[in-house]
């Protein structure tokens, strides 16, 4: 290989990967309305959730509110139909929504029966639920975009289970 074809090599990769880079951060780009307020939530409800799981599907706009996002959820099925958006989520039922959200099925009994029970327990095995975590506790929104953080992680290295 010449000097100059390594230069131009070097500069298409460059580009390829400021593309899949640019490309990456504008599909999973969420309303920065709705990051600031998850943040500073200190107990998440069901359509907030609902928000970040819904746009990540498809099922609704980045534009949406929380009720038509989970509205969108409860349709899917992932939601109890005596909740509401205004709810608060538990970690268990968090960790279902993330589990059906990145399609995280690595665990054999979350395969045999998807429930928020065995999401929780997949989901602390894999360290993103603290050992000492209560299945009823509910998160705050510092703690929710972290699990998102690493559910996506998780799903993207490949380590979700079927995709």
């Amino acid at each position: 290989m010449t000097l100059e074809t390594e230069v131009y090599m070097k500069k298409n990769f460059v580009v390829f990967a400021l593309f899949f880079a640019f490309a990456s951060i504008v599909a999973h780009a969420q309303s920065a309305n709705s990051v600031t307020n998850m943040i500073n939530t200190e107990k998440v409800s069901w359509g907030q959730v609902s928000y970040f799981s819904a746009v990540a599907q498809g099922l609704v706009s980045e534009n949406a509110s929380n009720s038509e996002a989970f509205a969108a959820i409860q349709k899917a099925g992932l939601a109890d139909s005596g909740k509401n958006a205004l709810s608060v989520i538990s970690l268990e039922e968090l960790a279902h929504v993330l589990a059906q959200t990145w399609k995280v099925d690595n665990s054999l009994m979350y395969k045999i029966h998807p429930s928020p029970r065995y999401a929780f327990t997949m989901l602390r095995a894999n360290g993103i639920i603290p050992r000492n975590a209560d299945p009823s506790s509910v998160p705050n929104g510092h703690d929710v975009l972290n699990m998102i953080n690493a559910v996506m992680e998780l799903s993207a290295n490949g380590r979700g289970g079927n995709r």
